[in-house]
């Protein structure tokens, strides 16, 4: 029955990550997790790092969890022969091609396009 209830638990953090690249993008680490389980590691975190001078209440979430990015960094490179866009891959200097990312704001994936074309 625990394997169920796992698999099941999953399935569920598939279902939230809309994205196709996030473990070779690494723009998002936490993508592997449900949203409410990102917002209680958040929360541990920062207790930790501010827990000798202030105790937090809480870790307030957003509403929509897409196109919130406002700074955003479009890297360009050549793979096989033709130009791609997405987000740079600092563990290896390699361009992780992304036509839309999820966090983004949608603007600055149309940008981001528009200069390949």
């Amino acid at each position: 029955m625990n394997k169920n209830r796992s698999a099941l638990k999953n399935e569920e953090r598939k279902s939230e990550n809309n994205c196709s690249v996030y473990k070779k993008c690494s723009g998002c680490s936490l993508r592997n997790m449900s949203y409410e389980e990102q917002l209680k590691f958040k929360y541990v975190k920062v207790d930790r790092l501010m827990g000798k001078l202030c105790r937090p209440d809480r870790v307030i979430g957003m509403a929509d969890t897409s196109g919130y990015r406002g700074k955003v960094q479009i890297a360009y490179d050549f793979v096989r022969g033709r130009a791609v866009s997405g987000i740079y891959r600092s563990a290896n200097g390699g361009v992780t091609a992304v036509r839309d990312c999820p966090v983004n704001d949608p603007k600055a994936n149309m940008i981001g396009r528009a200069v390949l074309d």
